[in-house]
């Protein structure tokens, strides 16, 4: 049975609560907040649908599986004019999920639209994921920085000024069945649908699908440029991408890795064509039953269907 409990403080609530137990917060205003050092086994359920938030951040958190609420980020005043904060920060979290939320950004006539701020941000943590949300007016949606074993699945990205997933450092990841649309450019972002980068800091991103997303409108789809280090064991498959850049999918110093089946269109009045960037030197990138349709004025390219699996 769930237990509802008054507190003036997500942290308060959770300090109270037991292992395995569903909490419902109460409806309200939470936030600015820090919930640090906790940990639940098993992990503890948060049904938060009343929740209205500002700027949460989780710190050390362990075993926690919010539900539902509206998140937002405040904006505040920096050496850069007008920025914008994250809605939900995730740093060193081990276990922690997020289902069916709602976080949105600032509005679309706002000051410092170009520092929107970051929807959830996924820092130094592992098996975590975000379901069935929405994300709406934000630079970025979900970035998973230096972290592994997580789950992006379900999710409606729009109104993004730049990028709808991020990838920096990642490691056994699945993104899959998204929706990316209605891209807000400001002036001179470049903005891709997901994007994934390595740093010789850290191990190469590796073992990440990126499997039956769609991704529309003025950006890039599916980006993993030229990095140090590369990409081992990317999988991107039965993707679709119509988009007004000439990047619609782009795997560079991969090794150990596939692209297949997946379609790529131009969106209308777009001056150039949107395709696959293939190196032919990249030999460790195999790739089969791919589609680019004409556009732009230039002919399409396909190449050779996929073996049977």
């Amino acid at each position: 049975m769930a237990a509802i409990l008054a507190a003036a403080s997500i942290a308060a609530l959770l300090a109270h609560a037991r292992p395995g137990a569903t909490v419902v917060l109460p409806p309200g205003d939470y936030g600015p907040e820090t919930i640090r050092g906790m940990s639940f086994s098993p992990a503890l359920t948060v049904d938060a649908r009343g929740l209205r938030s500002k700027n949460i951040t989780f710190r050390d958190v362990t075993g926690l599986h919010v539900r539902g609420g509206k998140w937002g980020n405040a904006m505040g005043e920096t050496w850069a004019g007008h920025t914008w904060a994250v809605a939900i920060t995730c740093q060193r979290c081990h276990d922690v999920t997020f289902d069916a939320a709602t976080v949105t950004g600032p509005p679309l006539d706002a000051p410092g639209r170009d520092f929107a701020g970051y929807g959830l941000s996924f820092i130094d943590s592992d098996r975590v994921a975000v379901t069935n949300s929405t994300f709406t007016g934000f630079k970025m949606g979900v970035g998973f920085t230096r972290t592994g074993d997580f789950v992006a699945t379900g999710n409606d990205f729009g109104f993004m000024t730049s990028d709808g997933i991020d990838v920096g450092q990642g490691w056994r990841g699945r993104i899959e069945d998204n929706v990316f649309h209605d891209t807000h450019i400001i002036e001179k972002e470049h903005p891709d649908g997901i994007q994934m980068w390595s740093r010789l800091d850290t191990p190469p991103t590796s073992d990440i699908v990126i499997r039956h997303n769609k991704v529309t409108g003025a950006t890039q789809g599916i980006s993993a440029f030229d990095e140090p280090g590369g990409y081992d064991r990317i999988v991107i498959e039965d993707n679709d991408v119509e988009v007004g850049y000439a990047d619609g999918i782009s795997l560079v110093k991969a090794r150990d890795s596939v692209i297949r089946n997946n379609h790529v269109a131009t969106t209308k009045g777009a001056r150039y064509r949107a395709s696959f960037m293939i190196r032919p030197d990249d030999g460790a990138i195999k790739h089969c039953g791919n589609v680019a349709d004409p556009g732009a004025g230039s002919g399409g390219w396909s190449d050779a269907h996929c073996p049977k699996r």
